[in-house]
C-alpha cells in the first residue's frame, strides 16, 4: 500500500492523440486506483474524445479551452491557478504546453513541481525561445521525468535534475509469436502524419518492394496526408493511410511485421506496443528505438533503405529469424516494460519527492 500525497495536480496541453495523451490517461487512472485525488487540467480543447471515455469516473478533470498560442499563457495562468485543488502537494507538468504551465503557479498552493520530457528535445536554431523556456522550467522543478536515457544525457548538458522512467504499452498480451497468415506480406507502422516520423522514408522503401507481395498500412493521421497520399497514387504504391484508429489490436492482428522509421524520437511508445503485441520489428537506427529493442539485429541506419529492404526480406524469408524477434521482442516487454511495476516505481518517486 501506497502512502498517500494529499492531492495531485496533472497538467496536459490536450488529451486528443499521441504518447504523452495516452500517458496521462493511464497514469492518471493509476493513481486513481492507487487511492490518491487526482486533478487533471486539460489546457485546449480536444478535438478527439476517445481518450476522455477511458478516464476513471473518480477523476476530476477540468477543461480550460485556453488560446493555443503559447504566447497568450501568461494572460491565463488565473484561469490556471483557479482550477487546482487547493492546499496540493504536487503538480506534474505534461509535454511542453503542461511544462510552461508550471511556472505560472504558486508553489504553496500547487505543491512540488514536477517536470517531464518524452520527447526530442527542441533544436535551438529552430526553436530558441521554447527551448530556453522549457530549460527554465525544469530549472525550476523538483526534477524532471524522462522515458529514455538518451533524453536524460541531452538534459544533463543543461545541469538539470533527471529521473529515467522507460514508457510501458498499455496492452501486455500472451506470449504468441507472429506467424504470417497468408501469401501476401503484411507490414504496420503507427505515427503522427509528421515530418519527424520519417513517412516519405517509407514510401521509398515500399517503392523498393512494389514489385513484390508486401503490403503497408500506416494508421495516424496529422498535416502530412495530403503530400503522403499524393507519392503514394503518383507512384502506384501498396501503401494503405488508414487514418487514426482508437484500436489498433486488429491491425497488429492482420500484420505480420512492425516497421518504424523515425527520423527523432524520444521512446516510441508504438514499438512497445508492436512487441507487446508479438511483432518482428525493423527500425531506423535511432537512440531511442536501440534503448528499447536493446539490440541492432533488426535497426537500419537512417535513410538507408536498402538496408531497410533487406532487413524486411530477411523476416520474409526466414521464419526461424522471424521466430526468435517475436519472442525476444515479448519477453524483453513483458520483462522489461510492465506498465504496473512502472508506474507503482514512479509513483514511490514522486511519494519522496514532497516529503
Amino acid at each position: 500500500m501506497h502512502l498517500q500525497i494529499k492531492n495531485i495536480n496533472v497538467i496536459v496541453a490536450s488529451l486528443d492523440r499521441g504518447g504523452t495523451e495516452k500517458f496521462a490517461l493511464t497514469f492518471c487512472n493509476f493513481l486513481v486506483t492507487n487511492g490518491h485525488r487526482v486533478n487533471l487540467v486539460v489546457l485546449l480543447k480536444s478535438q478527439n474524445r476517445d481518450n476522455f471515455n477511458l478516464l476513471s469516473p473518480d477523476l476530476n478533470v477540468i477543461e480550460l479551452d485556453l488560446p493555443t498560442s503559447l504566447w497568450h499563457l501568461p494572460l491565463n495562468f488565473l484561469k490556471l491557478r483557479k482550477s487546482l485543488l487547493d492546499d496540493s502537494d504536487l503538480t506534474l507538468g505534461l509535454h511542453d504546453l503542461g511544462n510552461l504551465a508550471t511556472l505560472t503557479l504558486n508553489k504553496k498552493k500547487s505543491g512540488k513541481v514536477v517536470t517531464t520530457l518524452r520527447h526530442e528535445v527542441p533544436k535551438f536554431s529552430r526553436s530558441p525561445f521554447l527551448l530556453l523556456s522549457l530549460i527554465l522550467c525544469y530549472w525550476n522543478a523538483e526534477t524532471t521525468l524522462v522515458n529514455s536515457e538518451y533524453l536524460a544525457s541531452k538534459l544533463a548538458k543543461f545541469k538539470v535534475n533527471t529521473k529515467f522512467f522507460p514508457n510501458c504499452p498499455e496492452f501486455m498480451g500472451n506470449f504468441e509469436t507472429k506467424v504470417a497468415k497468408s501469401s501476401t506480406f503484411k507490414v504496420f507502422t503507427i505515427a503522427n502524419l509528421r515530418p519527424e516520423k520519417g513517412l516519405e522514408i517509407l514510401l521509398e522503401i515500399a517503392d523498393k518492394v512494389s514489385t513484390l507481395p508486401i503490403e503497408f498500412v500506416i494508421a495516424g493521421s496529422g498535416k502530412l496526408h495530403n503530400k503522403l497520399s499524393g507519392l503514394i497514387v503518383e507512384r502506384g504504391l501498396k501503401v494503405s493511410l488508414v487514418g487514426y484508429v482508437s484500436d489498433v489490436s486488429v491491425y497488429f492482428a492482420q500484420s505480420d511485421l512492425y516497421l518504424q522509421t523515425s527520423i527523432s524520437e524520444g521512446s516510441p511508445n508504438s514499438i512497445l506496443e508492436a512487441m507487446s503485441h508479438g511483432m518482428p520489428i525493423v527500425a531506423s537506427d535511432i537512440p531511442s528505438s536501440r534503448e528499447i529493442l536493446g539490440t541492432e539485429d533488426t535497426l537500419f541506419p537512417l535513410t538507408d533503405t536498402d538496408s531497410a529492404v533487406e532487413l524486411i526480406l530477411k523476416v520474409i524469408g526466414d521464419p526461424k529469424f522471424s521466430f526468435e524477434l517475436s519472442q525476444k521482442n515479448l519477453h524483453r516487454v513483458h520483462s522489461s516494460f510492465n506498465q504496473d511495476e512502472i508506474y507503482a516505481q514512479m509513483l514511490d518517486y514522486l511519494i519522496s519527492t514532497v516529503k
